[in-house]
C-alpha cells in the first residue's frame, strides 16, 4: 500500500512540475516580453546618456508601476520563463523584433519632424 502512494505522489509530482501553465505570481509572456524590452532600452539610455542613479531608479520604479509589477516578480518571472531555453530563445527573439520596430519607428517620426 505505501509503495502505491508513493507512485501517485511522484507521478502527481511530475504532472505538477511539468506544468507549461504558469504559477499565478507569474508575469504573463506578453507582458514579461514587453519589460525586458523596455528594461534593455533603459539599458541603453544608461550607456548613451550617463544619467544619475537616481535618475535612472525613478525611471525604472515608473516602468514596473506601469506594469504593476515588482522587481523581485519580474525576477521570479524571469527564472521561470528560463527554464525552457528554446521558448526563451523565442521571446528573447520577440522582444530583439520590438525593439527593432521602436528604432524603425523613432526614424521614422524624426524622417517626418526633418522634412517638414
Amino acid at each position: 500500500m505505501r509503495f502505491v502512494v508513493i507512485i501517485i505522489c511522484a507521478g502527481l509530482l511530475v504532472v505538477a512540475c511539468n506544468s507549461d501553465k504558469p504559477p499565478s505570481t507569474i508575469l504573463d509572456e506578453e507582458a514579461y516580453v514587453d519589460l525586458i524590452v523596455e528594461l534593455q532600452l533603459l539599458r541603453e539610455y544608461q550607456k548613451q546618456e550617463r544619467p544619475d542613479s537616481t535618475s535612472v531608479d525613478s525611471i525604472r520604479q515608473i516602468i514596473f508601476k506601469k506594469y504593476e509589477t515588482t522587481e523581485k516578480q519580474f525576477q521570479r518571472s524571469h527564472q521561470f520563463y528560463q527554464q525552457n531555453i528554446k521558448e526563451q530563445k523565442n521571446r528573447i527573439g520577440k522582444a530583439i523584433e520590438n525593439l527593432r520596430k521602436d528604432r524603425l519607428a523613432g526614424q521614422d517620426s524624426t524622417a517626418s519632424r526633418d522634412s517638414i
